[in-house]
């Protein structure tokens, strides 16, 4: 399910995971209107499923025929939204609808009835992508796309409950206290732990967990004993309110749905419908003004919470609407989008003060601002004009004074100690605060800014730490333009940025041409050649190399005088992509160690594919001549 990026956070589903879970609690809504009417029209609550396939082939069972269509319409839904347990719940979900429906005796032999319905979802699965529906699911079995990371937030997760067995940390601290138990590599900053019962226990503690449990207990008992006692027509409603909600609560062991408004809020009144007819009467004479009472305050709470719900909805629209212009085109435009974005930031700020993100974000542009009115029309090392200069300062003051006063709503998000380290040491003159840089990344190893941040504070002072904290940022995300500058054009550390990838061959690709151009670095650079080799070698020896890997290695052997090996691997680059413009380095090369009859053949395909290269041609009339 696609998401505006100006839509609200607070919305009816977060992600398409959310949607696949409210479309299976409507696949149990249509399911428990079905065998509602079905047994009002038979006026019995025992039924099979060819009696039932007959009579909805009578006249007037239009709208019967609807809800079954609407069903395989919402399985469909389900698969192409990209839930890969989305599906797996649905299976479920109508395994468990199956059971119940044979073992009430309220629709027997239903299990080929269900099947023709998932057959009339592959039908139409079949003009709406099934081979994406079939790659997505099968991504399961791709360990950078499957498990595990979750398996790796679940570990985490459970060490956190265990740090606070009884009482948890607490309903919707878990973005707050999890970073001090991440241990994973896992980029991104985790919001919730991905399985609802997980959660539950770190968030609500062993007492917590068992009053919500107790509470599920209860609803499960009252629902299972209409179950075995179907008397009315309405009864049968709870079976197929069965499918949505197993589907919810299998969905929720790989997701956070059940905390999504319009899943918890649905789930919770499907439940409550299959369960209102086994509720006893309070006979006491205290006990109805009791509940009549505890139902008013409650209506008072949520009444009185309304106006906090909205004012957050707001705040996270106006978010979204900041973040979408966080990529201006011109700089022309930059100033203000800057200035728009301050706005809307500060209007979150406003209806959701204590938001910690909101607050860094606001603390951040608002330097970014102060520094980009400082350097503008200065050219490059040109001294900054003491005016500029303390307004640089004092813009620095004010973002960290934002930063450190935000760290009382999230004392463990990481990137506030980061931004107000860095602001410190920087611009402020404070050594001490370059601990907080260090802090920034312990407290938040998912982010790559502080992991970089810290790694640049801490070269010349501890360079193993600091080599530590650039491979962190690497695992967690950080591109290489964002890496290696930092250590070459900054610090003038080649040996640093050597020791950060030497086993990460995007890094040395990307590194290797930098080192080349500096005499002095010439040393260093041989080292990082070499270990490119033995990298390159390794991938090329594999049936999955890519052309560009091995137009890499080609080259370097080339340079190495390795000429008939890198004509192999250019003509291998070059049945992996036909099309590319590698065909020419092909010939040039054959003609170099000449091997005229093959280098015209290597250009003449080439010109197949690019018609309009010049250099080709006339590499092509000049072989021809010969």
């Amino acid at each position: 399910m696609a998401l505006g990026p100006d839509l609200p956070l607070l919305g009816p589903f977060v992600s398409y995971s959310h949607f696949a879970e409210f479309a299976n609690l409507g696949i149990g809504a249509v399911f428990a209107l079905l065998l509602t009417r079905m047994a009002h029209r038979s006026g019995s609550t025992r039924n099979h499923v060819t009696a039932y396939v007959e009579d909805l082939r009578r006249r007037g069972r239009g709208l019967d025929r609807a809800l079954v269509l609407a069903a395989v319409l919402l399985m469909v839904a389900v698969a192409v939204s990209g839930s890969r347990m989305g599906v797996v719940a649905t299976c479920l979900g109508g395994v468990a609808l199956a059971c119940a429906l044979q073992r009430t005796a309220a629709l027997r032999g239903t299990g080929w009835l269900l099947g023709l319905l998932v057959v009339g979802a592959l039908v139409a699965l079949m003009f709406s992508g099934f081979d994406d529906v079939y790659e997505r699911v099968a991504s399961a079995a791709d360990p950078s796309e499957g498990l595990e990371g979750r398996v790796a937030l679940f570990r985490d997760s459970w060490a956190m409950a265990g740090a606070f067995p009884w009482f948890g940390v607490g309903h919707g601290a878990y973005e707050l206290v999890f970073p001090l138990f991440d241990e994973s590599a896992r980029g991104g900053r985790a919001q919730h732990a991905e399985n609802v019962y997980v959660e539950l226990f770190a968030e609500a503690g062993a007492l917590g967990a068992a009053l919500e449990l107790t509470f599920v207990a209860l609803v499960a008992s009252a629902w299972w004993r209409r179950l075995r006692r179907l008397q009315r027509s309405s009864d049968l409603g709870a079976v197929g309110l069965l499918f949505g909600v197993t589907a919810v609560l299998v969905h929720g062991l790989t997701d956070f749905g059940l905390r999504v408004p319009a899943v918890g809020f649905t789930t919770l009144l499907l439940a409550a419908a299959a369960i209102a007819p086994c509720a006893a009467p309070v006979r006491h004479r205290l006990g109805r003004p009791l509940v009549g009472l505890a139902g008013l305050g409650v209506s008072a709470l949520l009444l009185a919470s309304a106006p906090t719900f909205w004012g957050a909805h707001l705040a996270d629209l106006a978010w979204r609407q900041a973040e979408a212009l966080a990529t201006p085109r011109s700089p022309e435009v930059d100033a203000d989008a800057l200035a728009r974005r301050i706005e809307l930031v500060d209007l979150a700020l406003e209806r959701r003060p204590g938001h910690a993100e909101y607050a860094l974000r606001r603390a951040t542009l608002g330097w970014q601002r102060a520094a980009a009115e400082a350097f503008a029309g200065l050219e490059p090392g040109q001294e900054i004009p003491p005016a500029a200069l303390e307004a640089l300062q004092s813009a620095a003051a004010l973002a960290q004074t934002r930063a450190l006063e935000a760290r009382r709503y999230a004392p463990t998000y990481g990137l506030l100690w980061s931004l107000a380290g860095q602001l410190g040491v920087r611009w402020l003159g404070q050594p001490e605060a370059g601990e907080w840089v260090v802090r920034g990344m312990d407290m938040s190893p998912e982010s790559p800014a502080a992991c970089l941040a810290a790694g640049s504070y801490l070269l010349g002072r501890d360079d193993v730490r600091a080599v530590a904290a650039f491979e962190r940022a690497v695992q967690v995300g950080a591109r290489p333009d964002r890496v290696m500058p930092p250590l070459l054009e900054e610090a003038l550390r080649p040996d640093v940025a050597a020791a950060v990838a030497f086993d990460d061959l995007e890094l040395l690709l990307y590194l290797l041409p930098r080192l080349q151009v500096e005499p002095e670095w010439s040393e260093v650079a041989l080292d990082v050649r070499a270990r490119t080799l033995e990298l390159l070698e390794e991938r090329a020896a594999g049936p999955d190399a890519s052309a560009r890997m091995l137009e890499v290695l080609a080259r370097l052997l080339v340079e190495d005088g390795e000429r008939a090996r890198g004509a192999v691997l250019l003509r291998r680059a070059l049945r992996v992509t036909p099309g590319s413009k590698l065909g020419l380095q092909l010939a040039e090369l054959l003609e170099q160690g000449g091997d005229a009859e093959g280098a015209l053949r290597a250009v003449e395909r080439h010109l197949l594919h690019h018609p309009g290269d010049a250099r080709a041609a006339a590499l092509r009339d000049r072989l021809r001549d010969r």
